[in-house]
């Protein structure tokens, strides 16, 4: 059976494939024309990536409500995903995809220019043959800042070691010339280079990452809209139990690892209907829920015992404890024990209620 994970994984498939047909439109143009600002704007024209990109989010984000709900259509969700908010910030998914796709010519154009000042910089620097550590160390730096979230092109793979090499001839009083070409070699086709550095960073980096968080958060939402709209109105049904995703090991501890092992009297991370931690906890998480039946609940009238969550806290270990928290309200939480105004990304309890009712 198809999961959310799945899902989301699917999209960012189509996501990196549209990316680099972006990119390389963009690269592709730059070589014979110098409007960096004119070359982005019709790149996004002529390859439609925003639409497409946007239609495909949404489509994972309807896939996701009909794994929580087989018997939903999509005409049941899509009005509702798109303009019903959930989140505390009262943004709809409509507005949301509009804000980070809005500035997207803006901030790859932006990328691109800086990239291109930086290497311009780097081969200024370059045209002093007497190179003092500390412009090496610059160089370096400057090297960071363009190729950190793409890596090296082929071009430059070595560009490292030459600039360890020629900083170490200078602690040794050693001659630098042939580093020196080299460099000058290698540097020769830098300004492209870190031009097309700076359009890939900004669409395969910096938006993928907007993206992303953007399909995975809204599509769990969805998924649990889904659940919740089947199975809230059976008088059979107790609740939900907080399920970690199986990937969470590999992410630091925080809010999930509460809200699925703190017991509040129904059992490990189970909650009733009328009393739900905010679904999904946190942007990026990946959690799943279970339906919990009456049957599975030793006593369902035992009151709501929020200090579970207290229990729960005080036995971890001070470092993972720690992690719960800031480190002023950590302070704060040892003194007055009230982990609803000290806990991260706690967002209360809300009754289960789906946007699809």
């Amino acid at each position: 059976m198809k999961t959310v994970d799945d899902i989301v994984t699917e999209f960012e498939s189509l996501y990196d494939s549209k990316a680099k047909d972006l990119s390389d439109s963009i690269i592709n143009a730059m070589e014979n024309r110098n409007d960096i600002k004119g070359v982005v704007d019709d790149a996004l024209k002529d390859t439609s990536f925003t639409d497409s990109i946007k239609d495909e989010i949404i489509n994972s984000v309807i896939a996701s409500a009909l794994i929580g709900n087989s018997k939903l259509s999509d005409d049941d969700v899509r009005d509702a995903i798109l303009n019903i908010s959930w989140t505390s910030d009262k943004v709809t998914l409509n507005n949301r995809l509009d804000y980070i796709f809005k500035s997207l010519g803006i901030n790859i154009t932006d990328k691109a220019t800086s990239s291109k000042l930086n290497a311009n910089l780097i081969l200024k620097m370059l045209q002093d043959k007497e190179k003092s550590l500390s412009d090496l160390v610059m160089i370096q730096a400057r090297l960071n800042s363009i190729f950190n979230d793409v890596g090296y092109p082929d071009e430059l793979d070595s560009v490292d070691d030459i600039i360890v090499s020629m900083r170490l001839n200078i602690l040794q009083n050693k001659d630098n010339t042939d580093n020196e070409d080299k460099l000058d070699s290698m540097f020769s086709g830098l300004v492209f280079l870190a031009m097309s550095a700076g359009v890939m960073s900004a669409i395969s980096h910096t938006m993928k990452y907007n993206t992303m968080r953007v399909v995975r958060t809204e599509s769990n939402r969805s998924y649990y809209d889904g659940i919740v709209n089947s199975t809230n109105g059976i008088s059979s049904v107790f609740g939900y139990r907080w399920k970690l995703s199986p990937v969470h090991s590999k992410f630091p501890f925080d809010i999930c690892d509460v809200n699925a092992n703190a017991n509040v009297g129904y059992g490990k991370g189970v909650y009733p209907k009328r009393r739900m931690p905010r679904f999904p906890a946190h942007p990026h998480c990946r959690c799943h829920l279970e339906v919990v039946y009456k049957y599975e609940v030793k006593d369902e009238k035992v009151k709501f015992n929020k200090s579970g969550v207290n229990d729960y806290i005080n036995k971890l270990s001070g470092d993972r404890a720690k992690r719960l928290f800031t480190n002023s309200n950590f302070e704060k939480y040892k003194v007055t024990g009230d982990w609803e105004k000290t806990l991260s990304a706690w967002d209360g309890y809300t009754i289960a209620n789906s946007r699809f009712n």
